[in-house]
């Protein structure tokens, strides 16, 4: 029996999920919906799992992002921090699940003119989730994570 690797999975999901989205299939904000759905039970789940290596890493992410310059390299950080809150969740079909919808709306929804000003914004609830996750307090994380998703909803659109 040939072994699936979890790469090939997170890439055709990533494909489909983008295909399904070109369309009437998938919109917007059934993405943010399911994005919502996938990384706030992540956030608590990561409160109480999570390792020390884990809160180092976020508080890296934070770092490098608060210190990049431009939409491409702020966005990348800022992906990493949500992968590495879910990794710290300890759940591996949560991380296949959550990178694909995170790529398809940052290819394909993500408004391309995101003021600067913004990703201030996205830096402190990044810091506010990581100090929920570091204090193990899981539903601080979960309702950190709930309002900084809901912050982010003004920046995707549908495609024109």
């Amino acid at each position: 029996m040939r072994k699936v690797e979890v790469g090939q999975v997170r890439e055709y999901l990533e494909t489909s999920i983008g295909l399904m989205s070109g369309g009437d299939a998938i919109s917007v904000v059934e993405m943010l919906e399911a994005r919502e759905v996938l990384e706030v039970p992540a956030a608590r789940m990561a409160a109480t799992r999570r390792d020390d290596s884990h809160v180092d890493q976020l508080w890296e992410a934070i770092e490098r992002e608060t210190h990049s310059r431009g939409r491409g390299l702020k966005f990348r950080e800022h992906r990493n921090f949500h992968g590495i809150v879910v990794q710290a969740a300890g759940n591996g079909l949560l991380e296949l699940m959550t990178e694909p919808v995170f790529r398809v709306l940052q290819a394909k929804f993500l408004d391309p003119d995101v003021p600067q000003a913004f990703w201030a914004d996205v830096d402190a609830d990044h810091r506010t989730i990581t100090e929920a996750v570091r204090d193990g307090d899981g539903d601080a994380a979960a309702t950190a994570m709930q309002e900084h998703l809901v912050r982010l909803r003004a920046f995707y659109h549908e495609p024109r």
